[in-house]
């Protein structure tokens, strides 16, 4: 990976948290001119660009905010209504709605237009609030511009304006519904003020429609769409208008999408860094949104049925590196259908590799709903069975955790649901010694006594033998009838868990009523959850539980959590909703829309997961489920069945958005958060899409791993001098392999080095700047830097202009690139890479694709001097490999290997032999000016057989 693209994927993986407070610039930031053009030079925005260049070209320009961190480069619309426009994304077709986007700085900047074009790199949320440098995205004078594709050539465009409501961060899920409110919206200049949403935008014809549903209207594709009769697409490769609909209709134009920042550096603070240094930063410790493969998985229905509370997988557990799958499946089954085994009901999964265990072969009767690792190395197993190897299991079992054999010393019946209503055992959990029990039932069997005691809906037993708690007898009842044509749930608990002191168990169901004892006249409302406490005798504690809608029938709960200081409920209506522990007061709020009642949750790391038959939505800030839907939220995003909460805060984590497709869109009901960290999700899964971004099959179950979050080992032993304006930086690496380096001057990073390196030079630096050095892994973690160390002034000697592994524009295609491409600053259409750069030859920091029939690669750059007069002499280093020809504003100053009027190189040479020749010469000074300067370097190649090509060049100055 380049340099960068470390940096894109540093941006577009985290922009950690930092104090911001006023911060005294470094002796030499005053009279730094931030123009873009380089990382020390990088400014607030491409606003900010064009104040300070407005002769400057569009193109990719280096951007840094308090927020970003690390400066990257953005490509710049400086054309279009004064400039200043940075592009967010580009494309025609394969949006997503996810906060992570898709791509990353590198892959949104070029290319930016033409078919290579078309399929969708959009920035992460997070990354397009950090260009806000700490803005609203409501704040945005100039709102959210769409350039438009107004004919299938691609030859003509429409300018969209829109700006929102209320809208304080960024969101891909612009086709929420009911939506993202509009204040206004404009199509080239005509602009309407009514009450719209982004779902659905129009003035008045349907080339003026914005449509980003994807329905089966417009079978399902994702855009910034036209209407039904505005221009037509196609599905050609080449067009610039895409429809899959009859006629062309509904076309998903070419869209770019930009905003415009007015903001400059002079306004930002950066965070003060004391002498000892900046703190680690760790990224959110959440998994990746594309699934792992897996090689095994389950399927079939079994006797449980087909409806939702009979899916393929509805419980898990570990023990040790096993997971165990438990649902109403019937087989278990290689993804790639090349072998397949009868296991019925309860399955075991490495749980590393996800390989099937066949060495475990329980064979129960009918579905498993509940399993819990238990204290002494053994599986509790609960369920809507009544056998297990053929003979008596009712409903709740304890078997080996090896081989799936009962155990005999647990004895366990449970008795008959309430009149109608299933038996099952929904819910365990383990506290102690004791296991606690769920489902739905009103009498209760086991240990070493042959007496039945009523217990309705809920128990504790020894986890050793199955002996009830006889004195612990809270009761929940009075349940609401959901039979949906099958037998009842009413009065079901559905989920417990037991806070981690073991004080109190929290259950969540169908019941509505809850006693202690025999004592149902005593009963007192629980609206399908409670918290009871565990002390002998039971007792409740009081809990105002929130309903999302007035519907009485549809007030009941179906997971519960507790997690930390917060109790995490979620059910019906759509409602996920956290409570404080002490109080069991409301504190976060939740709706999915649409579809989604909650159904399953877990906990690791500070993270909650909770998951739903939910495909669409997520509203944070409200709990109105009922018209008008979703109202006062704070957020919306998107949700793809499963979502991820700060289990602190309560805020919703966009960018784990995993895409998947269910067999009856039933969502997981059943979650499990590994020991390694990687997050287990079961229900009906048919497949989803994995890490490399392709869709995979799976069976009943996927697994998502935990992104890398910890920071690597800090830098050590920094050190700085400062020779004329350019610094050099220096430190010991990092204990931690593979990781690139931020270099900051006071509390701005100003230089990234790559892997490996141990020394940078600094431009626009002068003696007194205080350094520090930290490291990173490119996607969101750092080091503690180093401690400041302060640079001191060298005598005279020489100074580095151009490093090795600097930054080059490169253009390596066919048509050749404009005629005024030696002195042009305009590098739309270029790519960025960093030397040193070519094909076919070892150690290349980038790699270009050689493109059939081209003979010559284009490098340009800048080269910056101060003062030109400082300097006795001006020198270069390079290579001719095979030919090239060196240029300094547009003068040529040295060729090799390249005859006048030839295309060819005069002869081939390979990357060793064109390193060996050192080739090295002087710049005139006469070409030279104070300031900005363009170096650009034709490279011959000796025909389009040539093996191997690489360019790299150095200018060192020597001052007087």
């Amino acid at each position: 990976m380049t340099r960068r693209a470390r940096i894109a994927s540093l941006v577009a993986a985290a922009v950690a948290s930092v104090t911001l407070v006023a911060v005294a610039g470094s002796p030499a930031e005053a009279a730094v001119v931030h123009d873009g053009s380089s990382p020390e030079r990088a400014a607030a925005s491409c606003w900010e660009v064009k104040k300070n260049d407005p002769d400057g070209g569009s193109g990719q320009y280096w951007l840094v905010t308090p927020q970003l961190q690390a400066p990257t480069r953005f490509y710049c619309d400086q054309a279009t209504d004064g400039g200043g426009w940075v592009l967010v994304a580009r494309g025609r077709h394969g949006w997503v709605e996810g906060g992570d986007g898709r791509g990353s700085t590198t892959s949104v900047a070029s290319p930016v237009s033409g078919p290579s074009a078309f399929y969708a790199k959009q920035l992460p949320g997070r990354t397009i609030d950090a260009l806000l440098g700490g803005g609203r995205v409501d704040g945005l004078a100039d709102g959210i511009r769409l350039q438009r594709a107004t004919n299938q050539a691609g030859t003509a465009y429409q300018e969209v304006r829109i700006r929102l409501k209320s809208r304080d961060r960024w969101t891909w899920a612009l086709a929420a519904d009911p939506g993202i409110p509009v204040s206004s919206y404009s199509v080239n200049g005509t602009t309407t003020a009514k009450s719209q949403y982004t779902r659905d935008l129009t003035i008045g014809s349907d080339s003026q429609r914005t449509w980003t549903a994807n329905t089966s209207t417009n079978n399902y594709v994702r855009g910034f769409l036209y209407g039904k009769n505005g221009p037509a697409g196609s599905t050609s490769d080449s067009s610039y208008l895409y429809s899959t609909v009859a006629g062309g209709q509904y076309a998903s134009p070419f869209t770019r999408v930009w905003l415009r920042p007015r903001t400059l550096t002079s306004s930002m603070t950066y965070p003060a860094v004391p002498a000892s240094g900046t703190p680690a930063q760790a990224a959110p410790a959440i998994p990746e949104s594309g699934a792992l493969p897996q090689p095994w998985g389950v399927t079939g229905l079994g006797k449980g049925g087909s409806l939702y509370y009979a899916t393929e997988v509805s419980a898990f557990a570990q023990i040790g590196n096993r997971v165990y799958v438990g649902g109403n499946f019937t087989t278990v089954r290689r993804s790639d259908g090349s072998a397949s085994a009868s296991q019925p009901y309860l399955a075991a999964f490495d749980a590393t590799s996800g390989q099937w265990i066949s060495s475990f072969r329980p064979r129960l009767n009918n579905q498993v709903k509940a399993l819990a690792a238990l204290p002494n190395g053994r599986l509790a197993v609960g369920g809507e069975f009544s056998t297990l190897d053929g003979k008596a299991a009712t409903g709740l079992v304890v078997v080996s955790a090896t081989t799936g054999a009962r155990y005999s010393g647990f004895k366990a019946t449970i008795g008959q649901g309430t009149k109608g209503a299933k038996r099952w055992v929904r819910a365990l959990d383990v506290s102690g010694s004791h296991l606690y029990v769920g489902g739905g039932f009103t009498s209760y069997k086991g240990g070493k006594s042959s007496k039945s005691y009523s217990f309705r809906n809920i128990l504790r037993v020894s986890a050793a033998t199955g002996a009830p708690s006889t004195g612990w007898r809270p009761n929940l009842g009075s349940g609401i009838v959901q039979s949906n044509g099958k037998r009842s749930l009413s009065s079901s608990v559905l989920s417990l868990d037991v806070s981690d002191d073991g004080s109190r168990v929290y259950a969540a169901g169908q019941f509505q009523q809850g006693y202690v004892g025999d004592d149902g006249r005593s009963a007192v409302s629980k609206p399908g959850a409670a918290a009871i406490k565990t002390s002998t005798p039971a007792t409740f504690q009081s809990w105002s539980v929130k309903s999302s809608t007035s519907a009485p029938r549809n007030r009941y709960q179906q997971t519960v959590k507790r997690v930390g200081s917060r109790v995490w409920l979620g059910g019906s209506q759509h409602s996920f909703f956290s409570y404080t522990s002490s109080s069991l007061g409301l504190s976060a709020k939740n709706i999915t829309l649409s579809g989604g009642d909650l159904q399953a949750t877990a906990a690791q790391g500070g993270v909650v997961y909770g998951s739903c038959h939910c495909n669409n939505w997520n509203y944070s800030g409200t709990s109105r489920y009922d018209s008008p839907r979703a109202s006062g939220y704070t957020q919306v995003d998107r949700i793809g069945y499963l979502g991820a909460w700060n289990a602190a805060t309560g805020a919703y984590y966009p960018q784990f958005a995993p895409t998947s497709k269910m067999r009856n869109g039933e969502g997981p009901w059943a979650l499990l958060s590994a020991s390694d960290g990687t997050l287990w999700a079961g229900g009906d899964y048919q497949s989803v899409v994995g890490r490399d971004g392709s869709a995979q099959v799976t069976q009943g179950f996927v697994r998502f791993a935990m992104r890398p979050h910890t920071p690597p080992a800090a830098p050590t032993g920094p050190r700085a001098s400062v020779s004329g304006s350019t610094a050099t930086v220096s430190w010991t690496a990092s204990a931690t392999s593979g990781v690139s380096y931020e270099i900051l001057r006071d509390g701005k990073v100003v230089e990234i080095a790559d892997p490996g390196a141990t020394s940078v030079t600094v431009s626009d630096s002068a003696a007194g700047d205080r350094f520090f050095v930290r490291a990173t892994d490119g996607v969101g973690n750092r080091s503690a830097s180093t401690s400041a160390v302060t640079a001191a002034a060298t005598s005279a000697g020489t100074t580095t202009l151009i490093g090795s592994s600097a930054y080059w524009a490169y253009w390596f295609q066919s048509p050749s690139p404009a005629s005024d491409w030696k002195t042009s600053t305009d590098d739309a259409g270029w790519t960025y890479g960093q030397a040193p750069l070519g094909f076919g030859a070892p150690g290349l920091q980038t790699s270009l694709a050689r493109p059939a029939g081209v003979e010559r690669a284009y490098f340009r750059r800048s080269l910056d001097i101060d003062d030109v007069s400082a300097y006795s002499r001006i020198i270069v280093s390079t290579r001719a490999d095979d030919g090239a020809v060196v240029m300094v504003n547009g003068e040529e100053v040295k060729r090799r290997r390249v005859t006048a009027g030839v295309v060819p190189a005069d002869s081939a040479v390979s990357t060793s032999a064109a390193v060996g020749e050192a080739w090295t010469f002087e710049i005139p000074l006469s070409l030279l000016r104070d300031g900005k300067n363009r170096i650009a370097v034709d490279v011959r190649l000796s025909g389009t057989s040539t093996a191997d090509m690489t360019h790299q060049l150095t200018v060192t100055g020597t001052r007087k």
